[in-house]
Formats: C-alpha cells, sequence, structure tokens
C-alpha cells in the first residue's frame, strides 16, 4: 500500500513540479520516512527505543 502511494506521490510531483525524476523520489521518500517518525512518536509505541542513528546510517539490524 505503503509503495503505491509513494508510486502516486511520485509521478504527481515530478509533472506537477516539472522536476527531475530522481529529485521527486528524494522529496518523497524523505517526507514518507519523517511522516513514519511522527507517527511512532505519536502512537502508542512511542515507549518503543528507535535509535536514530542506525535508522539513518543504515545499520537496520542494530535497530531493536
Amino acid at each position: 500500500m505503503a509503495a503505491l502511494l509513494a508510486i502516486l506521490l511520485i509521478e504527481g510531483v515530478r509533472r506537477l513540479g516539472r522536476v527531475e525524476p530522481g529529485a521527486a523520489m528524494g522529496a518523497v521518500f524523505t517526507t514518507m520516512f519523517a511522516a513514519g517518525v511522527v507517527l511512532l512518536e505519536r502512537s502508542d509505541t512511542s515507549a518503543v527505543h528507535l535509535a536514530v542513528e542506525p535508522a539513518l546510517m543504515g545499520n537496520l539490524e542494530s535497530l531493536i
């Protein structure tokens, strides 16, 4: 579901904003990542520790 939303948003940004596909992907993925972090903080799972550095640097094995 999130993949379809990402595709639609990327195409919308690319066409309406008249930007290159790479720039549209960067904007959409960054926005979706930020929205995910905000949703985690606002939900009941805010007690779960989310290490920022492994998430941002790509070491996903050490997140838990």
